[in-house]
């Protein structure tokens, strides 16, 4: 996970533009510091955030998964030991050093065009997926549940925890909030007593058998839900015409990628 979590370290929305441009910082790096050698017969560091990157790295290493309650707690540090080991090579004065500012501004010229190219789709598919919200009545409570396969596209359509909008837009209770002790100072009641009380119980997975089709997966996690708790169910990552009917579920909204149902003779109540 680790190994996998500093190669991934610019995953954004192009897996060739993120993996190359790591290749190319590295590149960049090794070949200033070959440079500094060859010229000044010496190691061109700065040594103060050079050994700021060996403390990170050996904390990367022996630091867990989860720490104080929060997840990916290890790999949230790999963008800060890139950032102190750039910082750490002094670049040699002259042409490498201009060729050095023209790449890396040639880089994040890139970065910024693919980038925000991303976030406008993002925006696009967020308007169309909130667009449920209108019908959702204020003071309800939510149910989310999101496709989550093992295989995963590079661009993560980041819908995990879209339905926490309802929270602040609609003062909802949704299932995808925090319960775990020492990551939060706040504690959802809305589902005391049922695994739709907490993160992660909005995803819909298999990860022993990783089929290619979750949608039976998904009618398991449907008939999981506690009705008589809960007066809507909205569903992300699923092609809402390839979804049959399910009992006590009346669809309200759907565009391609979502669908929002209302639990039959529920009244939502604050």
């Amino acid at each position: 996970t680790k190994l996998v979590a500093i190669t991934e370290m610019l995953r954004d929305q192009s897996r060739s533009l993120d993996i190359w441009s790591l290749i190319v910082i590295q590149l960049m790096l090794i070949g200033v510091l070959a440079i500094s050698v060859l010229r000044e017969q010496r190691l061109a560091l700065d040594w103060h955030f050079a050994i700021a990157t060996i403390v990170l790295g050996l904390t990367f290493l022996v630091m867990p998964y989860q720490l104080f309650g929060s997840g990916s707690a290890d790999i949230r540090m790999t963008p800060l030991m890139a950032m102190t080991a750039i910082l750490a090579v002094a670049s040699p004065r002259g042409a490498i050093d201009q060729l050095c500012a023209l790449l890396a501004t040639a880089l994040l010229a890139v970065r910024l065009v693919v980038g925000a190219e991303g976030y406008a789709g993002y925006d696009r598919d967020f308007t169309s997926h909130l667009r449920a919200l209108d019908h959702i009545a204020p003071g309800s409570k939510v149910v989310e549940l999101v496709a989550w396969p093992c295989e995963q596209s590079w661009r993560e359509p980041r819908t995990q925890h879209l339905a926490s909008l309802a929270v602040v837009r609609r003062d909802a209770f949704v299932n995808t909030h925090w319960n775990i002790a020492g990551a939060e100072l706040l504690v959802p009641k809305g589902a005391l007593g049922t695994p739709y009380n907490a993160d992660p119980s909005q995803f819909v997975f298999d990860f022993k058998h990783c089929p290619p089709d979750l949608r039976p997966r998904l009618a398991q996690k449907i008939a999981q839900v506690p009705q008589q708790i809960f007066d809507y169910v909205w569903v992300f990552g699923f092609n809402p015409a390839s979804l049959p009917a399910y009992p006590g579920l009346h669809p309200l909204y759907a565009d391609g990628a979502s669908v929002l149902y209302a639990v039959e003779g529920r009244k939502p109540q604050r």
